[in-house]
């Protein structure tokens, strides 16, 4: 996938987990409701041998800061947040601009042909997240909360 790419996922109600590919799989946990639409973005950024991806979920609202406002992201970079500012509100510019300009992204074949081809990889990268989730102070998680559904 390309940046600035939509993808659709259907599910059920209840607490689901999410592995982002790269030099090391991230988790993002999620507790759905029904009949609700959830939003996070997939931030990449440079690992030590290959890509690295951050979920980043949509929160409701708007961010705290003054709207449009952007501070500059290499002065104010911190592990809680890739780009320095909050950008993943609902209601924030930043975030209805990019879901207008995304293009939505279908899966091909060759999709499911890789993932049976890298199965017992992925796996691997998602017990790995799972274990570094779960070993992450409960503040710190990548979590989409029921209340963020739309």
């Amino acid at each position: 996938m390309s940046g600035k790419s939509k993808v659709f996922y259907k599910t059920t109600p209840g607490k689901h987990f999410f592995v982002a590919d790269g030099e090391v799989g991230n988790m993002l946990e999620a507790d759905f409701e029904g009949g609700k639409i959830y939003y996070s973005y997939v931030n990449p950024y440079y690992g030590f041998l290959q890509g690295r991806f951050e979920f980043e979920p949509v929160k409701n609202g708007n961010r705290p800061d003054s709207e449009g406002d952007k501070k500059d992201p290499l002065s104010t970079l911190n592990s809680k947040n890739l780009y320095g500012y909050e950008r993943a509100y609902f209601d924030s510019k930043e975030f209805k601009n990019d879901l207008e300009h995304c293009t939505w992204y279908k899966s091909k074949p060759e999709i499911h042909e890789w993932f049976i081809k890298n199965k017992n990889s992925m796996w691997k990268k998602y017990e790995s997240a799972l274990k570094r989730h779960q070993n992450t102070k409960p503040e710190e998680r990548k979590i989409i909360k029921s209340e963020y559904g739309h």
